[in-house]
């Protein structure tokens, strides 16, 4: 099965809020190690085994926000709409980061998204349970914080 989009930030890479090197994310693998980089003391996330992996903390955060924002629209609003989005406006969300936007669209320039967005939305349904465990840790731990 070839992985399709169903929602996504077309200016991702511009949106990271520092003049890094890793700014893009072209694929990730479940690691778990978190650490600084020595030249900028940046912190960075490793995705995989290969310490050359690595992510700034920042982009998790943001990829955070962007599969936070595509299931609140599907859970409260794509519902209601016949092709679970609405073609005219594809918007989803658009949040404020560092002077610039953070845009999240539906993914219009998938060929077929028709049955991959039925397909994600199931799958929000079926793992509910799932995200909404991780949506309650992310809400408490940020509320240790003050946020």
């Amino acid at each position: 099965m070839t992985y399709q989009p169903i929602s996504h930030n077309q200016n991702f890479s511009q949106t990271d809020g520092r003049a890094t090197e890793a700014t893009t994310i072209h694929h990730a693998s479940y690691g778990d190690a978190l650490g600084a980089r020595p030249t900028t003391g940046e912190l960075m996330v490793q995705l995989d085994d290969d310490p050359a992996k690595t992510v700034p903390a920042t982009r998790i955060l943001d990829l955070a926000l962007l599969i936070l924002s595509t299931n609140a629209y599907f859970s409260e609003a794509a519902y209601k709409l016949p092709a679970l989005y609405d073609p005219d406006h594809p918007e989803i969300a658009r949040h404020a980061l560092q002077g610039t936007s953070f845009p999240i669209t539906v993914a219009t320039d998938n060929d077929t998204l028709a049955h991959d967005i039925q397909f994600f939305y199931n799958q929000l349904q079926a793992d509910g349970e799932l995200y909404g465990e991780r949506y309650r840790l992310l809400r408490d731990e940020l509320a240790k914080l003050g946020y």
